[in-house]
Parts: C-alpha cells; sequence; structure tokens
C-alpha cells in the first residue's frame, strides 16, 4: 500500500507544464502503485524511449530488431517507434511494436514489408508528448490490475487527459471494464466514460494540494483539494468488493467518481460484475451511505462517521476508498484512523470546499470527505 501528497499538481492548462503537473502524476502513480500499462496502441508518451539497435534480422515481414541499452521507460508491445541510422532505408521507417523480449538488452519485433536484413548501428525512438492537447481533445492511457483476483475479474481503466472548450481548462475523462480490444477501446462490462471539464479559476503555475493512496488490486486520486474554485477539484477511485472480514473478493469492482462539467457536480458510484455473474450495474447517481443530520457527530471520544456502501441488490460490505463525516468534526488535511473489518485504516480529511462539504448527495451542506490514504 502505498500513499503521495503533491502540491505540484496545477489546475490548469495554459501551458504544457501546468497540463503535465497532473496529467503525468496520475500516469506516474498508476505505475508506481504496481498497475500494468497494457499493449494498446496510440496511447500517451511522457518520456521518450530511445533504443540502442544493433541488427535488423528478417523472416518474411516480420522485423526482429535487437537492442544492446534503452533509456526512458521500457519497451512495450503497442509503442509506436521510429526508427533510424541503419544503412538499409526500408529499416529506417515508424513501426508498432508487437513484442517484445529481454530486459536491459534484448529484442523487439514489428511487421515491416520494407526490411532488409543487418547488422548495422541504429537507434529506435518513441514520440513523447509536448504539447496541451487542443480544445475538447484528449489523450489516453489504458491500466490493468495486477493483483490476485485480476487473473478472474481483470481491471481495466481508460484515462484521458485533456483541455475542455474553454481556455485553461482542465478534462478528464474515465472508463472502467474488464477488458480492451488493444487499440485503446474498453470492452466487456464497460461503464459510460464520465467526464471532468471546468474551467480554471487560480494562478498559473501555482499548484494544489492532490492526494493519491493505492496497490495493485486498487487507486485512489483526489486532485486539488484546495484549489480556487469549488468547480476544480476532482477525484476517481476503484475498488474491489469485500467479504465481511474485509479482504477482496472478485465477485465485483467498484468505480466511485465526483467530477464536474460546467461547475455542476456529478458524484456516482458503479458496480462492474465478473462476467460470469453479470454485468454492469446502473450507475447510482449519489455515494450511499448513512449519516446523521445533527450538527456534531461527537459522541465521547467517537466521531460519527458514514461508510460508503456498495449496492448491489442489497447494501453491501462498505467500500473504503471513502467515507463521510461532519465538517466540524474534523480537521482539514488531518489523517485520522477509523475501524473497518476488525482493522485500523488511515483516511485523509478534506471540507476545502463544496467537492467535500456537499457530500454525499450532492446536495449536502456542513460535511467533510474522508479519503483512503493507505
Amino acid at each position: 500500500m502505498s500513499t503521495q501528497l503533491l502540491s505540484t499538481c496545477v489546475p490548469g492548462t495554459t501551458s504544457f507544464a501546468d497540463f503535465k503537473s497532473w496529467a503525468q502524476a496520475i500516469s506516474a502513480w498508476m505505475a508506481s502503485i504496481g498497475w500494468l500499462q497494457t499493449n494498446d496502441t496510440g496511447q500517451a508518451v511522457w518520456t521518450a524511449t530511445v533504443l540502442t539497435c544493433t541488427q535488423v534480422a528478417m523472416s518474411g515481414t516480420t522485423a526482429t530488431i535487437s537492442y544492446s541499452s534503452f533509456t526512458g521507460p521500457a519497451p512495450r508491445a503497442g509503442m509506436s517507434v521510429t526508427f533510424s541510422g541503419f544503412s538499409n532505408s526500408g529499416n529506417n521507417t515508424a513501426l508498432t511494436l508487437t513484442a517484445v523480449s529481454g530486459g536491459s538488452s534484448g529484442t523487439v519485433t514489428a511487421t515491416n514489408a520494407s526490411g532488409v536484413n543487418e547488422t548495422h548501428a541504429g537507434s529506435g525512438t518513441t514520440t513523447a508528448q509536448t504539447t496541451v492537447p487542443t480544445s475538447t481533445n484528449t489523450i489516453y492511457e489504458i491500466w490493468e490490475s495486477q493483483d490476485a483476483s485480476s487473473s478472474t475479474l481483470p481491471i481495466f481503466l481508460r484515462l484521458e487527459y485533456g483541455q475542455g472548450s474553454t481556455a485553461n481548462s482542465v478534462l478528464f475523462k474515465i472508463t472502467a471494464g474488464v477488458a480492451s480490444n488493444g487499440s485503446g477501446t474498453i470492452t466487456t462490462n464497460t461503464t459510460s466514460t464520465l467526464s471532468h471539464s471546468t474551467t480554471i479559476v487560480g494562478t498559473t503555475g501555482v499548484g494544489n494540494t492532490s492526494i493519491f493512496s493505492g496497490d495493485t488490486s486498487r487507486v485512489m486520486i483526489a486532485l486539488f483539494l484546495n484549489a480556487a474554485s469549488a468547480s476544480n477539484p476532482f477525484f476517481f477511485a476503484v475498488e474491489r468488493s469485500h467479504n465481511s472480514s474485509g479482504a477482496d473478493t472478485d465477485s465485483y469492482f467498484m468505480l466511485v467518481t465526483n467530477l464536474g462539467t460546467s461547475g455542476t457536480r456529478n458524484a456516482a458510484q458503479q458496480i462492474i460484475q465478473k462476467p460470469a455473474l453479470g454485468g454492469t450495474l446502473t450507475a447510482e447517481t449519489a455515494h450511499i451511505t448513512a449519516l446523521t443530520t445533527l450538527s456534531s457527530g461527537v459522541v465521547g471520544t467517537n466521531i460519527a462517521l458514514g461508510p460508503l456502501f456498495p449496492v448491489i441488490g442489497k447494501l453491501d460490505n462498505p467500500c473504503m476508498a471513502m467515507a463521510f463525516a461532519r465538517g466540524g468534526d474534523i480537521v482539514e488535511g488531518a489523517t485520522v484512523i477509523v475501524p473497518y473489518y476488525g482493522s485500523n485504516h488511515t483516511m485523509y480529511c478534506s471540507k476545502a470546499n463544496t467537492m467535500q462539504t456537499n457530500e454525499p448527495l450532492g446536495n449536502s451542506s456542513g460535511n467533510g470527505t474522508l479519503y483512503r490514504y493507505e
């Protein structure tokens, strides 16, 4: 389990540096907690991979290109690589890798009808993103869970990063399911694509508090928690179903979001079942919990807390991605210990703006949100 708190994520797209500060932070976090970037073609490239190549061996139209070293992210199937420096012009072209074998050195494979056998120095380079996507457009990545339950219920997330229809607006999209088609589409028990698009109110180049947690089975990301405008922050989490002891199960996973469009905030939670058990359930348009309406939930040394409940024909065992409390009972930016399933778990408290205080129903007030932070 891992956590991260950043103050360097800038809620904006005025410059590529601002855009990259939040978009690449999400990407880097997914890799750091052990999720696998899939081999789908056309995905975002934040840092170029450069292969030092030594040989091309052809078998029909299949080119096997040997490399002695590389810099940047490791080569993977699905990458678009531009090769150059070979003596035969047919080998100097852009190819999509279909297979990779080796580690710090090895081979990559691609289809090249013009390829020729040769032993010669060359290089292969991916093209890194250097500009903000144009208005309403995005670049994307697909990530797959890597925990033990992924063999029976894999979690696939398509994450999109871009610019909205107005200047300096953040555009983020998320789609979940249990497979992808290799070219960027989530398939099998898919959710609808959920979007966050908002014009930024803040200072160019100035970051806001953003928190991250997760492991190979789950992820929780809340960006721009203390942003100047309450429409700026957004949140998403994915967590598996739990048995009565709190252990992960492979019956379903739940996508939990709090996103906004043009200042209108949309909280949602949606269950994606294992295909053998069923499909994707209709999304709930609020976060389902029980929370006191009193001004304070303090009783002695205890504080009332509303867990987040999946709804699958019943209120199922609580999801720990987030929980809710009365705002006066918690301190902004504090971490608290919450007992779930007989064990203690750490939560991060926030009530900086209405994304957190209007939870869980979207028309509430005076509340606070606790995000799983472990």
